[in-house]
């Protein structure tokens, strides 16, 4: 069977190509040799060589030159191509649009004649028509100009007819009347233009015809650049006029030449169609195969093509076969394959190796067969083992072309099946033999053939080696050492042999020393050392590869689940060897990246199946660690515990009468420690384990099935990877589970390590729900404890709707994390509460008297924002549906929602724990950082109701705080309310609050009397009798009130010299100022800067370091120094003046109640006596 490959370019357009040419020519060479494609006998090029708009430019015509120069010199590297073997056809853009026909073919003839250095005689000169043949392979190539070229005038004679013809009155309204309209037209109608069409001219055909009768027996191939039939696809939306004009003449001529294919380009729209026509019912053989090129090089569309095409002769069952290679915006996408005819679904054919090796070699193969005979291999081994190589080709047709034109090949791939058996059997030890078959073996090697191109000795060192590193190392000095292609096909089918005679073997013989090497200290399956070939019938066992799946199908009968089981990590061990062996593989066309086990259902009652993950585990586990996605490996429980949520959620929709918790469990198996979790949720059916539940990155809750279900649950799970996690801290895994409608099967899961499979098998005593048990890993967990664990979950899970029960076997300890915990173990005295909907809506007028402080938002409400008033719970957090997200924190969350600068806000994560309903976040892979806000949350309503009914319950709490009482220091709520006011300023959406709030403020009065100073905390809107309020329009005020107080009183002399100094009080206790700037709160929202209030309690060691250096225990000498020192510096420093006074607020807010300052009773008074004692000691 020869085969001809041909190289089909078309409208490649030098002068408007999508990129620099030359980068196009070394892209299809680059790009032949990825997929392995050699041996181009001829470049067949159909038209537009140039792009027609650019004329004969300076250097168009050297830059088309150069591209096929390229394409000459690099194919000229591994096939043996002359110039003459490029053959080319114009196209319109190739033709020059001048009246003289030497100027109309400049451009093309010099390109051609500067090609070849000189115009080959295979062309016609007087129309650039072609016929090239190649006698050896019996096919010729026949080349039409199909371009045609005429002038046409721009005015059509019968339209001034038609014109004459039209009343005058007609032109009424017009600017113009009917005479002007026609001597215009008749100024036109001596203009021309050039019009470009489609013909192949009868003289061609007639002359091409006349030579082709020399070549009956050829395989006749035409090509021109026009097409000549209508594209459905482009006909259809856009009408087609530019096809061949005597397409039927065309058609009919090429049919009576025997033309069986034809090439052309044009649409620069890539097509293949037979073309049958009524002399088809005649003949069948009367098709035409058209392959439409597309563009290797437009600038216009976005898809570019080429194409490979093997000819076959005319006594093949085929006539070619296309490889097309398509660009799509410079993105090469994967290979199209089509054979004509084409392939029958049901063709199995495998090569005949034997028929094959004795028809093209019988001298060699007849020494092979006189070998064979004399080494007494197992006749049954041996058909088998044959078979087995032959199955494994099947589909790999350029295998089967190397086998069909290098019958060293053959031999080499047999010949190393026959060693690698003697050499295995004497390895294992597993059988007696005479070692002279040995010397036998050899010597047909050293002396039965000529060189090969590598040294036969170190060759049969390849097959002493069990251990497949070693083997690979030792071949691959070889093979890298190899001159040429051929010697590393023989290197590459030895290989190959030995990797499928291995398998046989192992199956056939020696699973047991298999299973000690590379299986049993993979899982936790016991092997006898017989027990697996007792099960494993014999007869059952063979290989069969699909091409198309790039797939090898190993076919066994197993009897019972163990033999069953360790068949299939057999199988798949052999798959991840494979990677050893994928340069061999690559280098002969065989691509086979998969082999999977296919296993004949025994009559066993729970017979198990085996199933793939859709990806290779090891792989990705590397991905999900470390900074990738999942930052610490505890975070394994938390995707388990989500899953079983949504499960317990999902059925709870339909049927409450079960029970809704999670059990986990943490104990010790056969020395290992597992982690068990179990729920009573929707579990799962054989469909959604093979789908979702194994399968990466697809997710049963993004999907129609869940939509179908019409629930309005909306789940936490969604990327698909959360089980993927558990492999993160074990290999091997056991699951259970029945699905809860219509009655389904009961299942087991046994994921026995992480390689790619697992199987499954029935249990109808299961209850609905499903329980995971993962048998951590101390090597890859990196010996995670349990504390650790459960540590994490109690961290984790703080304000879910299910209960969990953990019960630590190890430690004998039983713990219980009730639903909704958090909001359970808060205070509801001194909380607000502010529920979130799912709809992205937010509940208003929440009642903290009715609703919160009993309790009912609990159970009432499932989603909010939590606002702790005592800011000493330390709550800060955001929650998705009750669990915890640790790389997303308030401040996030509030810039988001709030669109402010939280970095001037730091009291957030005091004050605020946010738990929202999963479909408001848009969160990272990770499932702990939110990437940005559900669109619905954002472009709602949702910050402005969010800050009303914020400052809304805070006017209620304050409220019920005047007629009840509480423990909560009045300090603790000042802040919440000036964090929402720069909340609301830096917001301009939410100014009306910023106002409310900030008039309901505490401030610092003062109130000067005869021989007193009152120090009274109130809100800004109360208005207290003589008392002036510290705001920023009375701080003058106050501080001529204050030196009036000091005149009236009457302190003599160090009066005077008080009022005149202006930092006494520095000088004597130097580490107070900077106490006293860190520590503002914020008095105004006129300063800038937002200082974070200390929350240790600085104030009282203050009051206590204070009342050391007075030496006296009464706070009213404390408030006295900060008032005089506050009055003492304002002429100087303004800003240190506010910052005291705000000390002083601090100090009285941290000593009061909120219910003391609404009620009235939080106030200091300073006599004249406290004022002349602090004078005199700072004198």
């Amino acid at each position: 069977m020869k085969v001809f490959r041909i190289l089909h370019l078309s409208d490649i357009h030098i002068g408007d190509t999508y990129m620099e040419s030359k980068d196009i020519a070394y892209r299809i060479i680059s790009d032949l040799e990825s997929e392995n494609i050699d041996s181009i006998q001829s470049v067949i090029v159909t038209g537009d060589i140039f792009e027609g708009c650019c004329g004969l430019r300076d250097g168009i015509v050297s830059e088309a030159v150069e591209f096929f120069n390229i394409i000459y010199e690099e194919l000229k590297v591994s096939t043996k191509i002359e110039k003459e073997d490029f053959l080319f056809v114009p196209g319109n853009h190739d033709i020059m649009r001048e009246e003289d026909s030497f100027q109309r073919w400049k451009k093309y003839s010099v390109f051609l004649n500067d090609f070849y250095g000189s115009i080959p005689n295979f062309y016609d000169p007087s129309d650039f028509s072609l016929l090239k043949t190649y006698d050896d392979s019996r096919i010729a190539f026949v080349g039409f100009n199909s371009c045609g070229l005429k002038e046409e005038s721009v005015i059509d004679e019968k339209l001034l007819k038609d014109i004459k013809k039209i009343d005058d009155s007609q032109f009424d309204g017009f600017k113009f009347d009917k005479k002007y309209l026609l001597d215009f037209i008749s100024t036109q109608t001596k203009a021309k233009t050039f019009v470009d069409f489609g013909e192949i001219t009868p003289k061609q055909i007639l002359r091409v015809k006349r030579e082709l009768n020399k070549y009956d027996d050829y395989n006749i191939v035409a090509f021109f650049h026009h097409h000549f039939y209508l594209f459905p696809e482009v006909y259809s939306k856009y009408g087609d006029s530019s096809l061949i004009r005597n397409y039927t003449n065309v058609i009919q001529q090429l049919q009576q030449a025997n033309v069986k294919t034809v090439l052309h380009g044009h649409k620069h729209f890539d097509l293949e169609r037979p073309l049958i026509t009524d002399s088809y019912y005649e003949n069948t053989n009367n098709v035409i195969n058209i392959i439409a090129g597309g563009s290797v090089g437009t600038n216009r569309v976005a898809r570019h093509t080429f194409n490979v095409i093997d000819f076959y002769d005319k006594d093949s069952d085929l006539d070619l076969v296309q490889r097309k290679f398509v660009y799509n915006n410079d993105q090469l996408e994967p290979i199209i394959f089509k054979q004509i005819p084409p392939k029958s679904r049901d063709n199995n054919t495998r090569i005949r190796l034997f028929s094959v090796f004795e028809f093209n070699n019988p001298d060699l193969f007849s020494q092979y067969m006189d070998t064979i005979e004399k080494i007494n291999i197992v006749a049954d081994d041996y058909a088998n083992m044959l078979k087995w190589l032959e199955n494994i080709f099947v589909g790999f047709e350029e295998i089967q072309k190397i086998f069909e034109t290098n019958s060293l090949c053959i031999f080499f791939l047999l010949y190393a099946m026959n060693y690698r058996i003697l050499k295995i059997k004497g390895i294992l030890g597993k059988e007696n033999f005479d070692v002279s078959y040995y010397n036998i073996l050899e010597n047909l090697l050293l002396n039965g053939i000529e060189d090969v191109g590598f040294d036969k000795r170190k060759y049969l060192k390849i097959f002493e080696e069990n251990d497949y590193d070693k083997l690979k190392n030792t071949c691959d000095e070889l093979f890298d050492f190899a001159q040429n292609k051929k010697t590393k096909y023989y290197l590459s089918f030895s290989m190959i042999s030995i990797f499928i005679t291995d398998i046989y073997l192992m199956l056939r013989y020696y699973a047991g020393s298999f299973y000690n090497k590379n299986i049993k200290y993979k899982v936790n399956i016991k092997l006898d050392e017989t027990e697996f070939h007792q099960n494993v019938p014999v007869q059952k066992i063979m290989i069969r590869s699909d091409a198309d799946r790039r797939s090898a199908f190993i076919d066994l009968r197993c009897n019972s689940a163990t033999s069953h089981k360790l068949a299939v990590l057999f199988v798949k061990e052999f798959e991840l060897i494979i990677s050893k062996f994928e340069d061999y593989f690559k280098t002969v066309g065989l691509k086979l990246y998969y082999i999977t086990p296919k296993i004949e259902k025994s009559n066993l009652p729970n017979a198990i199946d085996n199933y793939n993950f859709e990806a290779y585990i090891p792989t990705l586990i590397p991905l999900l660690t470390g900074d990738n996605i999942y930052a610490k490996k505890e975070v394994f429980a938390r995707e388990l515990i989500q899953n079983s949520i949504d499960a317990i959620a999902v059925r709870s929709s339909t049927d409450k009468d079960f029970d809704q918790t999670i059990y986990i469990t943490l104990g010790q198996s056969q020395g290992r420690m597992f982690f068990r979790i179990k729920d009573f949720g929707t579990g799962m059916d054989r469909f959604k384990i093979e789908r979702y539940f194994t399968s990466i990155g697809r997710s049963f809750y993004s999907g129609d099935e869940y939509r179908d279900l019409e629930i309005d649950y909306k789940p936490i799970s969604n990327f698909g990877i959360g089980f993927l996690s558990a492999f993160m801290v074990c290999r091997e895994i056991d699951v259970k589970t029945r699905y809860y409608l219509d009655e389904e099967e009961g299942l087991k899961l046994h994921i026995p390590n992480y390689d790619g499979c697992f199987f499954i098998e029935k249990d109808d005593t299961l209850d609905i729900g499903t329980e995971i048990t993962l048998y951590i890993d101390k090597k890859i967990s990196h010996n995670i404890q349990q504390d650790e664990i459960i540590n994490y979950i109690c961290d984790t899970m703080k304000d879910i709707s299910c209960n969990i029960v953990i019960q630590d076997d190890i430690n004998k300890n039983k713990k219980t994390l009730e639903s909704k915990t958090l909001r359970k173990n808060i205070s509801n005295n001194d909380i607000l509460f502010i529920p979130f909907l799912d709809s992205g809506n937010i509940v208003k007028n929440v009642s903290i008297e009715k609703t919160i402080r009993t309790s009912d938002f609990i159970e009432k409400y499932s989603y909010g924002l939590f606002v702790d008033l005592t800011g000493k719970n330390q709550i800060g957090a955001i929650l998705n549906s009750g669990i915890k997200l640790y790389d997303t924190d308030v401040d996030d969350v509030c810039r988001l929602i709030f669109n402010i600068d939280s970095r001037k806000i730091r009291y957030l994560n005091r004050f605020f724990l946010f738990n929202f309903p999963s479909n408001y976040l848009n969160i990272d892979v990770s499932r702990e950082k939110i990437t940005s806000l559900n669109e619905d949350v954002i472009e709602s309503d949702f910050k402005i109701n969010l800050m009303g009914e914020m400052s809304r319950q805070v006017i209620e709490y304050i409220n019920l705080c005047k007629i009840g009482e509480t423990t909560n220091t009045a300090l603790s709520l000042h802040l919440l309310m000036m964090t929402l006011v720069q909340i609301c300023k830096q917001d301009s959406e939410l100014s009306r609050f910023r106002n409310e709030l900030m008039s309901i403020r505490y401030v610092l009065y003062i109130r000067y009397n005869e021989n007193t100073i009152d120090l009274i905390v109130s809100r800004l809107g109360n208005k207290l009798i003589d008392a002036i309020p510290y705001i920023q329009n009375n701080y003058a005020k106050c501080d001529s009130e204050f030196r009036n107080f000091a005149v009236f009183n009457s302190i003599k002399n160090g009066d005077k010299i008080i009022l005149s100094q202006l930092e006494p009080w520095h000088k004597i206790v130097p580490d107070v100022r900077d106490l006293i700037n860190r520590n503002i709160c914020f008095v105004d929202d006129v300063v800038d800067e937002f200082y974070p209030y200390k929350y240790d309690k600085e104030h009282f060691p203050l009051i206590q370091y204070l009342q050391e250096r007075f030496k006296s225990k009464d706070d009213r000498i404390v408030y006295t120094f900060f008032l005089v020192s506050a009055f003492l510096v304002r002429k100087r420093d303004e800003k240190s003046c506010i910052a005291i006074m705000d000390n002083i607020l601090g100090m009285l807010l941290e000593q009061y109640t909120v219910s003391e300052i609404e009620n009235g009773e939080c106030a200091v008074s300073i006599r004249q006596e406290d004022i002349k004692k602090v004078i005199k000691k700072l004198s």
